[in-house]
């Protein structure tokens, strides 16, 4: 199936190092990426190699075409930058298609995992922001971390005695991913909304539940004077943002409870998120085989 299209934007990116270094992990990691890449919606059939390629299992380049779309290993293991791509035609809108490409790859300190979104618009110029359900199964089958941090896709509720850690992430300079700080008094139907955005974001960002205590110590942390009454919700964007001037943002209880909150607020994340393709690689830019 031909699916040359003129041009993609990009929507959204992560790039995350995986918890110890192995060809095991790496290859862990390439499997859970063609397992989402051959599914179908609703598909709860066991993940069949046969599906591909022999040569798929090890990590090997090839190329498919699927009732959708397509899905391609551009770059095989042996390259050094696993490098896989899936275009799948969006049956909702005309001409939109959605191109996600993942890579694993080994930068001699740690393994890596990234996933990157774009899409081309078609008959529509707007186009949701969902992150894709590989990155949550990545989290949810390999260890990935965020400097020190293990990422989850559920909410993190840091014990009463956990201040200093929270402190510590929020002041790393090895921390990539912003981290939202709810207080405890976000409850009710509001504590349905932070698990679903905490699912939303895995990957994107951490999600924390924390007491009143823990969010007035962590708001002071970045704000030696805070006079403002106790937000609901801070956003800490990570320490690169800060030093350009964009050290937290946060929200009232009133903001939280306002309509399409949490919506605006993972969508914000998500786009934030994106940067250029060779940004998205980052040093392994120069193992893209040309």
């Amino acid at each position: 199936m031909n699916m040359t299209i003129d041009y993609f934007v990009p929507l959204h990116q992560v790039c995350l190092r995986i918890d110890g270094h192995s060809e095991n992990r790496r290859a862990l990691a390439r499997e859970v990426a063609l397992r989402w890449g051959v599914r179908r919606p609703g598909d709860r059939a066991a993940f069949d190699w046969g599906a591909l390629p022999s040569a798929a299992a090890r990590g090997a380049a090839f190329s498919l075409g699927t009732p959708r779309g397509t899905l391609a290993v551009l770059q095989g293991a042996d390259s050094g930058l696993w490098l896989m791509r899936r275009e799948v035609r969006d049956r909702r809108v005309e001409g939109r298609v959605w191109r996600h490409e993942i890579f694993v790859s080994d930068d001699s300190r740690s393994d890596i995992v990234g996933v990157r979104t774009s899409v081309a618009f078609g008959k529509n110029t707007v186009a949701p922001d969902a992150a894709p359900f590989v990155v949550a199964s990545l989290v949810r089958n390999c260890v990935l971390r965020d400097g020190a941090v293990r990422l989850d896709t559920r909410p993190t509720i840091p014990a009463a005695d956990e201040t200093a850690a929270l402190l510590e992430l929020i002041g790393s300079r090895d921390r990539l991913l912003p981290v939202l700080v709810f207080s405890h008094a976000v409850d009710g139907d509001a504590s349905l909304d932070v698990k679903a955005l905490a699912q939303r974001l895995a990957g994107f960002a951490h999600v924390m539940v924390a007491g009143p205590a823990a969010v007035r110590t962590a708001v002071e942390f970045r704000e030696a004077h805070c006079k403002e009454h106790l937000p609901a919700v801070t956003l800490f964007w990570p320490c690169t943002a800060a030093w350009s001037g964009a050290s937290l943002v946060r929200w009232s209880g009133a903001d939280v409870r306002a309509e399409g909150f949490f919506l605006r607020l993972g969508t914000g994340v998500l786009r934030a998120s994106c940067g250029t393709a060779s940004n998205w690689f980052g040093a392994l830019a120069d193992r893209v085989l040309e």
